[in-house]
């Protein structure tokens, strides 16, 4: 989708305009709309931008959005900001559920078994065995990484691009998210590195148990992700990557016995 950055007189960027020209791009363009609205100002210390207008322009969905002005990037800035993604998730908080009635995963678990390639069909009851008593809900950005995050003058968290951000959904997701695609990045997409992703996620972190099975939800709503995107007109972009998860979330689940259902 195009990206229409906007200046003023003097040349500062006032916004930027997002138009949704596609089948596939359109959707999310009317999705960041609905975020834009609800995570604006809903998060202390983390600063968003603002819905400008929504609009079309000859049909198509156009998204305007107040532009953020962030420092120059320091050593450091890249890293997951862990305090930040978890003062985001419980801004959204929806308490404590089963796995089984998580809205997100009803819907991952769905697709994934209705899917055509059978793998992660097989390890969706995996994830289910895995599963604590109950987990926490909140919400998640859906694709937080170190480019769409940034500080501003005064050092506060800067997030945009909120074409995924999803509530009801178990809680840690993001800190997932933002540390496979940094290995990913680095190394390439294949199992090892999304596997080096997965455990520097989890350092650090509390409940063993509850985090393995937040690490497993994580790459199967990413396997549902892609899969998705693999119908499209951007498919040969993502199998490589799909293969990785299916194979890093298999030997995730081994690790702990569940793949066998011990």
């Amino acid at each position: 989708k195009p990206v229409v950055q906007a200046f003023d007189a003097r040349g500062r960027t006032l916004a930027f305009a997002k138009v949704g020209l596609s089948p596939d791009s359109a959707p999310h363009l009317l999705r960041e709309a609905d975020a834009l609205r609800r995570v604006h100002g809903a998060v202390p210390g983390i600063e968003t931008p603002g819905l400008v207008a929504q609009t079309t322009w000859r049909g198509h969905p156009v998204v305007t959005m107040t532009a953020l002005r962030s420092r120059l990037p320091r050593r450091g800035d890249a890293l997951a900001p862990s305090a930040e993604m978890d003062a985001f998730s419980r801004a959204f908080d929806g308490g404590y559920m089963p796995l089984t009635a998580v809205p997100q995963w009803r819907r991952v678990s769905a697709s994934l078994r209705a899917a055509s390639d059978p793998r992660p069909a097989d390890l969706v009851a995996a994830v289910e065995r895995a599963a604590p008593d109950t987990l926490e809900t909140g919400a998640w950005h859906g694709d937080w990484t170190p480019w769409n995050m940034a500080r501003g003058a005064r050092g506060g968290l800067q997030l945009w691009d909120f074409e995924r951000f999803e509530t009801d959904v178990v809680r840690g997701l993001d800190r997932f998210h933002h540390c496979v695609n940094l290995a990913v990045r680095a190394a390439g997409p294949d199992e090892a590195a999304v596997t080096r992703g997965m455990e520097q996620a989890l350092r650090g972190v509390g409940d063993a148990r509850a985090a393995h099975t937040v690490g497993a939800v994580y790459l199967a709503a990413i396997i549902e992700r892609y899969l998705l995107q693999a119908t499209s007109a951007s498919g040969h972009l993502v199998g490589s990557r799909l293969n990785a998860c299916i194979l890093a979330l298999s030997a995730w689940l081994a690790r702990t016995g569940h793949l066998r259902g011990d």
